[in-house]
């Protein structure tokens, strides 16, 4: 029998690549104008995996303007974890 070596290897985890990115961004863009809850909890997810884009400031504060309960804490905390509390505040 021969004996074979497994080698250590290091898992990267990067962020999604660029075109992923322009994708995800005009989908949360499109969630957060909508009604769809199941839609705009993931928008708000994508929005925190996308991380910090300029074109998600303005949909992101719109939409805390105008929801209320659950929805608003939650995109509340989308703009907390991306550092765009002082636009709000």
């Amino acid at each position: 029998m021969s004996k074979k070596v497994i080698e250590d290897f290091k898992i990267v985890f990067g962020g999604p690549s660029k075109r992923e990115k322009e994708i995800l961004i005009k989908k949360c863009m499109h969630a957060l104008e909508g009604n769809n809850d199941c839609d705009f909890y993931q928008a708000t997810a994508a929005a925190g995996y996308v991380g910090r884009d300029e074109r998600l400031v303005k949909p992101l504060i719109k939409a805390y303007k105008r929801r209320r309960g659950w929805k608003r804490w939650l995109v509340f905390k989308t703009i907390k974890y991306l550092k765009y509390d002082k636009e709000i505040l």
